[in-house]
This record gives C-alpha cells, structure tokens and sequence, in this order.
C-alpha cells in the first residue's frame, strides 16, 4: 500500500537534526517493516524544509545573540561561525536514516496543477464550502494522492487538513481508491486491511454494494468501507461457508459507523449469498438473502474459493 503524507502530520517547529518526532518515526518503522510504500508530495518536502530552514536560522541567531551578551560582561568568546556549528538535514534524508523505508518524492504534474486550479475555481468537492488561503495547494496535493491511488490499487492520504478529510471529497476518493486519515493509528489500521483476509471481506461486501449503501443503515452515496476488523472464516459438514468481521463505514457525511458482518455462502455448486450487517450503536440492520444466477456464478464461485483458500481447506 502506498501512503501519501501531508506536511501537517510530521510538521515540527524545533531543528529536527536527528530525526523525525518519534510517534512519526515509529510509524514508518511499521510501514517499512510491512513493505508499504512512502509518498512525499514535493510541496510537503518544500513545507518541511522551509520550516527547518526558519528553524535553523533562529537557532544561529540564538548562539550569536548569546556569545554577544556574554561579551558585553566581559567573558572571552572565541569568533564561530554560528551556521556551522548546527546540522539542518533535509526531509528525504531523514527518512532515508529509517532502516528499510520505502520512500519516493512525487513532484505534481501539470494534470495535477490543471485539475486542483478547476476545482479551485468551480469551488467543487473536495472544495470547502468556505474558500481559505493555501486551498489551491491543498487541491494539488489532493490531484497527486487521487493519481497515486489510481495507478497503485489503493492509497492512503495522511493528512488532517479540512480539504483532504472533508467528507465533500468522499464520492471521489472511493471512485479512486483513497482512504484519508490524520491519525496514525487509524492509519496502521486502515494498512491492516490489506491483509489477505480484510481484502475478501471488502470484496464479498462490494458485490452488494449499492444495495448496502440504499438500506435502512444510516449511509447515503459517497460511503466507503474504512476497515474490517477481526475477521472469522469458518467452513461447515454442510456446506456452509461464512466469514464475519466488525466492519466501520465512513457514512458519506462525515460520520462513521461501526457494524458487526456476516457473510455466508449456501451449496455446492453455489446456490445463496447471505448477507448480514448490524449497526453496533443502535441496532440498525441490513439482511439480504440473494438467490445467485447462472451469469453470476462464477464471479461468486471465485469469491468463495478466496474463502476457503484463506482456510486451507479448498478442494
């Protein structure tokens, strides 16, 4: 998976000469350990060595100003330069000291620049509905993640600013495969769903989909499955074949909601696709049996045998 980081997330206002804040650290440390991918949009590695250099610059002046106040009551303070006694490392050098980090710059390309400057003027999603001073940055940064997740399967953008987490930007993330989170927590959360078995369950619960999206659950188009949670595969003496999981929804305005999942698979050859979903805050409940047609056996035939290659009990 690969994971678009803003600026704001690893912003620091100190000298980091060492590395990254440590809670950052930590979690690209997981990443790398994972195999997932790191992006650096070119305006976050602008923003994040702009914010250095300003940092570098006021400690030079604080041990200029310091060695002039010890002069002026009378202690000998050899001359120095002040800027060559302070490290200022660059951001891709800091993250190149994270053992086996995969990283890559990705500078915006002019479909990028075109796209944000469209959105930018029409004030289309994500556009806050109230404009602000660096939304035009904002929307490049926003073109670069969605062209990333396209070309990649999937990506996750790291970011808490209100133009990438707006819930106005859901219809076109999920058309793209962007998932959005300014928390690394939920990050590593939303990483975990690429495990082999949160990836059948996303898949079994795409097949109904729309049906999902228009039932009594408190979710209206733009919806988007954040994570699955837990998941049990179980095989019965009669054929059944199930798969369930607590599963949170972004609801397509803004809120999220959290559901216990049952799927299970009825004959051999495949005859049913059930269906259960239950809201965990209220009790709202989606149950669908669905009778599976000849045009549709295949796909769902391959679908449960991901399910019982994931039990080692295919056959």
């Amino acid at each position: 998976m690969h994971v678009v980081i803003n600026s704001d997330v690893i912003f620091s206002k100190e000298l980091r000469r060492t590395g990254l804040p440590e809670h950052v650290v930590a979690f690209l440390r997981r990443c790398a350990a994972s195999h997932h991918q790191i992006i650096v949009p070119e305006t976050t590695q602008i923003e994040f060595d702009a914010a250095q250099q300003k940092a570098y610059t006021n400690r030079a002046n604080e041990l200029e100003k310091a060695a002039e106040i010890l002069r002026q009551v009378g202690v000998e303070v050899q001359e120095f330069d002040a800027a060559e006694l302070i490290t200022r490392v660059p951001l891709l050098e800091l993250l190149g000291r994270i053992q086996d980090l995969e990283f890559s710059l990705c500078p915006a390309t002019i479909e990028d620049y075109q796209g944000a400057l469209n959105k930018a003027c029409l004030k289309s999603p994500p556009h806050p509905p109230d404009g602000k001073a660096d939304e035009m940055r904002d929307l490049v940064i926003w073109q670069a993640a969605l062209r990333v997740a396209a070309a990649n399967g999937g990506a996750i953008l790291l970011s808490r600013d209100e133009v990438h987490t707006h819930h106005r930007g859901d219809i076109e993330a999920d058309a793209h495969g962007l998932r959005r989170t300014g928390d690394f927590d939920r990050a590593l959360e939303m990483l975990d769903l690429e495990s082999d078995a949160s990836v059948i369950i996303r898949s079994l619960l795409s097949t109904k989909w729309p049906d999902i999206v228009a039932s009594e659950l408190p979710m209206q188009q733009g919806a988007t499955l954040l994570m699955a949670r837990d998941p049990i595969f179980s095989i019965s003496a009669d054929g059944l074949t199930s798969a369930t999981a607590v599963v949170t929804f972004s609801s397509g305005d803004g809120n999220e909601l959290r559901c216990e999942a049952k799927i299970t698979y009825v004959g051999d050859p495949l005859r049913i696709f059930e269906l259960h979903l239950r809201q965990l805050a209220n009790g709202a409940a989606f149950d669908r049996v669905y009778e599976v047609g000849a045009g549709d056996q295949d796909d769902y035939q391959d679908r449960l045998e991901a399910l019982q290659d994931m039990m080692g009990d295919r056959g």
